[in-house]
């Protein structure tokens, strides 16, 4: 007699794992103590970071265990300037990209200032992270998280809030039917530095804007600024409907440059025995040159000093950066420039070339070469001196 067949398995029961929540939060990074030589230095001002704007998946209290900080070394020139800035990665316990955009550290370092007279070598700053939802956010923190490149992450989060709120601003598109704007185009501001304006408003049956509040508190918003947006606020006419907390705001960068640093004579870098044209310049065929974004949204110029090897073929070898201020973000980004520009063949290449590179913001639209002929969209290959 055969054998019965054996019964059949039961059915597999798939339970699906719960996927993260996400939220929408601002990531505020908090500059913590400066110690130069392990001692501690108080400095004249330290410029904070944009917040970010991001989506968090998670436990943001299990990422922050994760990430730590974020630590910077650098020195400080006579002027009372930050240079030579550095991010110490060996500081960081977690990708910062957990936490969102973490380039704007060393630009607002950058634009710090410590006493004059007095040069420092060996100095480190730490910025520690804060994850807060949109949902939980103060009124200031979404203001700065609005007021920054990327706020428009968070408005639809924080129209839906404050339209929980009694807010009636949100629900349906606005209709302007004069908007004025604030007059700031020959504000000079800090070089470098971002000051920034936001204001809760309601709309009368008029039209007229009323009850003007700033999202700030008093002194943070420069008087300029703050009467300037107030006059063009009052003078902007909406459809004759009433609405209730309603919004404008908007962040002004410093209109002029801060300059870089002073770079040494160019002789001074030169190698010996090495068999290239000095400055390499001349060898150089750029189609573009991009400009470090996060410097860029502050208008802060820097330079790089780059050496490289050139193959007989006009591909580059051996590139590394000899200095870079005001940050070593100026060098990796000039290295790798020199990496990927076209260069004409030659019979037998090049060894121990040396090639500057100068970051200098403008006013010519992007695209206008400069008068000097080497400008290419505010950034130049300096090949004069």
């Amino acid at each position: 007699m055969a054998d019965a067949p054996p019964p059949a398995p039961p059915p597999v029961i798939s339970v699906p794992s719960p996927s993260p929540q996400a939220a929408t939060a601002v990531v505020e990074w908090s500059p913590g103590v400066v110690r130069c030589a392990l001692k501690t230095l108080a400095p004249t001002r330290i410029e904070p970071p944009n917040v970010v704007p991001t989506t968090v998946f998670g436990d943001s209290a299990k990422i922050l265990e994760r990430a730590g900080t974020v630590a910077l070394t650098f020195a400080i020139d006579k002027r009372g300037r930050p240079v030579s800035i550095r991010r110490d990665e060996a500081d960081v316990r977690a990708p910062t990209y957990m936490l969102g955009d973490s380039s704007d550290l060393e630009p607002s370092l950058a634009a710090s200032a410590f006493p004059a007279g007095a040069p420092q070598s060996g100095c480190r700053i730490s910025y520690a992270p804060t994850i807060t939802s949109v949902a939980s956010a103060s009124p200031e923190l979404i203001a700065r998280g609005l007021t920054t490149p990327n706020g428009r992450l968070i408005w639809r989060d924080v129209n839906r809030r404050w339209t929980a709120e009694g807010a009636t601003c949100f629900d349906r598109p606005m209709r302007p039917l004069n908007m004025a704007f604030p007059d700031l185009m020959e504000r000079k501001g800090s070089p470098g530095r971002w000051d920034r304006a936001a204001y809760r408003f309601d709309i009368g049956p008029d039209g007229v804007p009323t009850n003007i509040v700033s999202m700030f508190p008093n002194g943070t918003t420069p008087p300029d600024i703050d009467a300037e947006m107030r006059r063009a606020l009052g003078a902007s006419r909406f459809a004759a409907e009433a609405r209730k907390g309603c919004y404008f705001g908007n962040h002004f960068p410093a209109q002029g440059p801060l300059l870089p640093p002073e770079r040494a004579p160019l002789p001074s870098f030169a190698i010996k025995g090495a068999k290239c044209p000095f400055p390499a310049s001349s060898l150089l065929k750029l189609e573009h040159v991009p400009f470090p974004e996060s410097f860029r949204r502050r208008n802060i110029e820097g330079w790089a000093i780059v050496r490289f090897d050139l193959a007989p073929w006009g591909a580059a070898g051996n590139v590394s950066v000899v200095a870079a201020e005001p940050s070593a973000v100026f060098g990796e980004q000039a290295a790798a420039l020199i990496r990927r520009a076209k260069m004409a063949p030659s019979t037998a290449g090049y060894s121990g070339c040396i090639a500057p590179v100068s970051y200098r913001t403008n006013d010519a639209p992007p695209g206008v070469i400069g008068a000097d002929g080497t400008r290419v969209e505010g950034e130049t290959i300096d090949d004069d001196e």
